[in-house]
């Protein structure tokens, strides 16, 4: 049966497959070309546009800064700001009308991206399309914090913007709407009674084996437009719980795929776009030992196979563990496998607060790390933070110590990044949120997903004013000893040591919000 007259058979002759904006284009995104995945598996007519890129074509450089800095602080109210969006959005619709869509699924990666996806959506209810919508994507079951007691995703079909949204993994869902409309657990309509204050919902179930899912398609994607690199998910979920990570509210349970079918899907990228780097989207690569060594065999191979293949590089957030579990074998098997940048959750110098965040590694775990990596050729970027509830000054200056010790590393391009390191944030629906009874953590909001103004009974001398006054401590520290620091991050370093001691909780808590948006 060739493709049209399998899609005849289907309850959708022709989808449209739409990425909702508005962040940094650094690789085509993952959610558009797992929608085109579902469609190709399902032998199903699609086209894919990617509102995000088309943005950053249509905006110039002082335009899209302007606006990137304001979209996220949903809902916009700025009339020139609106005004610029809906220019934008009229000439993207020209795109969607010229497909002429029955279906279109729109990807949401997160809640800064809610006010462009909203903005979409009421461009196309004004255009009067036939065509069904359906929305998913973590960033639709953010709690819109009014008096409706509306999540996003629920306002959306309040005011019939939408006519579906999904909740939960919608590999296998997808596949049965697709074929003849199935509402199955996980796709919510106005049927499922999911009206302001109510929690009729459902989610869809977790899927077990992950190998039986559609690999993503990049095929109809304009690559050239974005650095050379593509996202692949070898797990979901995550094997720690770190107390100030949300990832376990929303994957329960850690699962992954075989080493040989995340090699194959690699192998599978490079033949179907020439890409040659890949990033890891899961929380950690590593996370599954077997699996991970399963992958670097099968890479190993992949390589030895293919002769003209150039070196594919493999960039993947790592987790650190005693030398008895990561061996030198296993660096090297790394290196043969293409390994080439890892981000690690080091979080803190103090073994202490590693311990209480739920890191259970040593500081001679991270040491052996290092070592490694330096022989091998494996470059690391750093994972830290300053202001963990806990965190006294002896423990910090820990952390500064470390940065003393790793000073070589730099040198020698192991270790390539520290990351901005703010002050902790605390997110909602995490660990640590739930042990604010225990911690005497006050000053968070419930309607806030996130909060920098919290403050710890059991800690007191951590303000908010010493937690910057750190943050300010390590920058320098990064700075005096030759760590990459980019030139934004010295601005406002040097913004802070100015004001610092006059500024108020408020204004603290903005700069951190506007910084870590942007």
């Amino acid at each position: 049966m060739n493709l049209k007259e399998r899609s005849m058979s289907l309850m959708f002759d022709k989808v449209l497959n739409v990425s909702s904006g508005q962040i940094l284009p650094e690789r085509p995104p993952a959610g558009l070309a797992f929608l085109n995945g579902v469609c190709e598996h399902m032998g199903i007519e699609y086209s894919s546009l990617d509102l995000n890129l088309f943005i950053n074509q249509e905006l110039d450089e002082e335009t899209w800064v302007r606006l990137e800095q304001v979209t996220p602080f949903y809902p916009v109210t700025d009339e020139s700001v609106l005004s610029i969006v809906d220019d934008v959005l009229d000439k993207f619709c020209d795109r969607v009308q010229s497909f002429d869509p029955d279906l279109i699924m729109v990807s949401v990666l997160s809640y800064y991206q809610n006010f462009w996806a909203q903005s979409f959506l009421e461009k196309l209810k004004s255009l009067g399309l036939k065509a069904k919508v359906m929305i998913g994507g973590t960033g639709i079951g953010v709690p819109l914090g009014d008096e409706t007691k509306d999540t996003f995703a629920k306002m959306l079909l309040r005011k019939e913007l939408i006519d579906y949204y999904v909740l939960g993994e919608g590999d296998m869902i997808l596949q049965s709407f697709l074929r003849d409309g199935t509402i199955s657990p996980g796709i919510n309509h106005r049927n499922t009674r999911a009206l302001p204050g109510t929690e009729t919902e459902t989610w869809a179930q977790q899927i077990d084996e992950l190998d039986q899912c559609p690999t993503p398609s990049y095929k109809q994607m304009d690559l050239d437009s974005y650095p050379n690199e593509l996202g692949v998910t070898g797990s979901r979920g995550c094997v720690r719980r770190c107390t100030f990570c949300d990832v376990g509210h929303y994957w329960k349970k850690f699962r992954f795929r075989s080493g040989e079918s995340i090699a194959r899907e690699i192998e599978q990228h490079y033949r179907d776009t020439g890409r040659t780097r890949y990033v890891f989207t899961d929380s950690l690569i590593n996370g599954s030992l077997k699996s991970f060594r399963d992958m670097l065999a099968t890479m190993a191979k992949v390589r030895e196979d293919n002769n003209g293949m150039p070196e594919l590089q493999l960039l993947g957030q790592f987790i650190i563990r005693p030398s008895r579990f990561h061996p030198e074998q296993m660096f090297r098997e790394m290196r043969t496998a293409g390994i080439h940048e890892l981000s690690i959750g080091v979080e803190s110098g103090s073994e202490k607060v590693r311990e209480h965040i739920g890191k259970k590694f040593s500081n001679e775990d991270i040491d052996w790390h290092m070592e490694m990596c330096s022989k091998y050729g494996i470059q690391n970027n750093l994972l830290m933070m300053v202001g963990y509830p806990t965190e006294t000054e002896e423990d910090f200056n820990e952390s500064m110590d470390m940065l003393d010790r790793y000073q070589k590393y730099t040198i020698d391009k192991t270790v390539r990044h520290v990351n901005e390191s703010y002050p902790l944030v605390l997110l909602k629906n995490t660990p640590l949120h739930h042990m604010a009874d225990d911690l005497d953590i006050s000053g968070f909001n419930d309607q806030e997903y996130f909060n920098v103004t919290w403050v710890s009974g059991k800690n007191p001398k951590l303000t908010i004013h010493e937690r910057f006054k750190r943050f300010v401590r390590w920058q320098r520290r990064l700075i005096k000893l030759g760590y990459w620091r980019p030139q934004t991050l010295r601005v406002i370093i040097r913004e802070l040591m100015r004001q610092i001691e006059n500024l108020s909780e408020r204004t603290l808590s903005d700069r951190v919000k506007t910084d870590i948006l942007s």
